[in-house]
């Protein structure tokens, strides 16, 4: 017999052998469904019509009493709004729907917790966001505090603090995250919809960098969650469901998004120890790929695969690092300050934290990953495969490696980081709650 620690505020139950949990089913109705999305729309009409403070206040008084009562719609919704990254905020206040969701569902989801009494869970990555946080703070500063300076921290706190803690320590219950995947994949399904039908580099005027990296981070949940699924016909689904945000992923042409999504699906496999299971699932994609690839454009096909130096896109990264660059030789310990990435094209994250914070600002911020990839997979060995808390490990660790490696030819600092970090706290809430199998 071995003891299973619950997601849930009841007392840990006892099972024999692997732990026998069944995966959430997608449990939001279109009924629900269509009642959100009207809901929205008519507080979009008050904003339109009458008073945008009054549609926002509305919003606000809605959103954290759904929060309070249905939990698992408040997040729903916050991730089905995810890919949509248009700024709702007036004034300062530049934020998309699912930042200003995030941060209005803290208050409700914490004082939930305290209320039950339920535990909050350690964060492994601490000390070293500490430390790249004070590094950020002196290096501003020295070289002096900027308006933007200001947003670029506070946009990390919402990201790799806020998100990991509410979704680590505040969100306990295993059906919640699932839930708030199921939102997140079916607006990416959308989008995918719309990428394969129309064949556009923007799609609702958002850009296909952004399209390709909110589709990227969807194949990857939908890839784990097919890995995992042990029903046919629900895996068959999901098989599906993958063939279609590969397609939406490959007509964004957003060539980061390719590579990073390939990097968290071997992340997967590596966490599952399922290469022979990965590649048997690349076949098929790759002949999705084929297939879509003749019908691009031919100038999409030439941008696709012109990587020489000599073509704008290179080019333009390449003059990028070297603006970067020159800032980093002017203060190379400690850098200019945070808040350079808001005043160019910041496509590469190493040298865009060179240029801010410098070498100790580097060594800081790369630390954090480090720690965070050990955390999690030193706690994959104390869940069951077969358990749905791995899924978490399993996501959170993969998305991370995605959004690293593309945001090393792209914009990493971006509003779709939302859903990466959020995954990174549901993992260090699985590895805090972590099984121990019979040996």
């Amino acid at each position: 017999m071995t003891t299973v620690y619950t997601p849930s505020s009841r007392p840990a139950r006892e099972i024999a052998g692997p732990a026998p949990v069944r995966r959430p089913r997608f449990a939001v109705s279109l009924l629900t469904l269509a009642g959100l999305v009207a809901a929205i729309g008519a507080i979009g009409l008050v904003a339109l019509y009458v008073s945008l403070p009054a549609a926002a206040l509305i919003y606000a008084a809605a959103y954290m009493l759904l929060a309070w009562v249905r939990p698992d719609l408040a997040l729903f919704l916050m991730f089905a709004s995810c890919p949509f990254l248009y700024d709702v905020g007036g004034g300062p206040v530049k934020m998309a729907l699912a930042e200003i969701d995030l941060v209005l569902a803290t208050p409700i989801l914490l004082v939930r917790t305290l209320w039950r009494r339920q535990p909050l869970t350690s964060n492994p990555i601490k000390w070293p966001l500490l430390a790249y946080f004070g590094i950020c703070i002196a290096s501003s500063l020295r070289g002096g505090i900027t308006a933007e300076g200001i947003v670029s921290m506070a946009q990390m706190a919402i990201y790799m603090v806020l998100a990991v803690f509410v979704f680590s320590s505040c969100v306990p219950d295993l059906r919640l995250n699932y839930i708030a995947l199921y939102g997140f994949l079916l607006s990416c399904a959308f989008l995918a919809v719309l990428g394969v039908t129309t064949r556009q580099e923007y799609l609702l005027g958002i850009h296909k960098n952004a399209i390709g990296t909110s589709l990227s981070n969807a194949v990857i949940i939908c890839g784990e969650l097919w890995f995992a699924e042990s029903d046919r016909r629900r895996k068959r689904r999901l098989g599906l469901l993958a063939c279609l945000l590969v397609g939406g992923l490959f007509f964004s042409v957003s060539r980061g998004g390719w590579a990073g999504a390939l990097a968290g699906l071997a992340v997967i496999a590596a966490m599952r120890r399922q290469f022979k299971l990965l590649f048997r699932a690349m076949v098929p994609a790759a002949l999705i790929v084929v297939i879509l690839w003749q019908l691009l454009p031919r100038y999409e096909q030439e941008y696709a695969a012109d990587l020489q130096t000599t073509s704008h896109n290179v080019k333009a990264r390449l003059i990028s690092i070297e603006y970067a660059m020159h800032f980093f030789e002017t203060s190379p310990v400690l850098g200019v300050g945070v808040g350079l990435r808001k005043l160019y094209d910041a496509t590469n994250l190493v040298v865009s934290t060179l240029a801010e914070t410098g070498v100790l600002g580097l060594i800081a911020f790369l630390s954090i990953f480090v720690a965070l990839a050990w955390s999690i997979w030193r706690a994959r060995s104390r869940i069951p495969l077969t358990h749905p808390m791995f899924s978490f490990l399993a996501i959170g660790l993969a998305l991370t490696a995605c959004q690293f490696l593309h945001g090393l030819v792209d914009h990493y600092w971006s509003r779709v980081l939302l859903v990466p970090w959020a995954t990174v706290g549901m993992a260090f809430r699985a590895r805090q709650e972590g099984i121990r199998t019979p040996r």
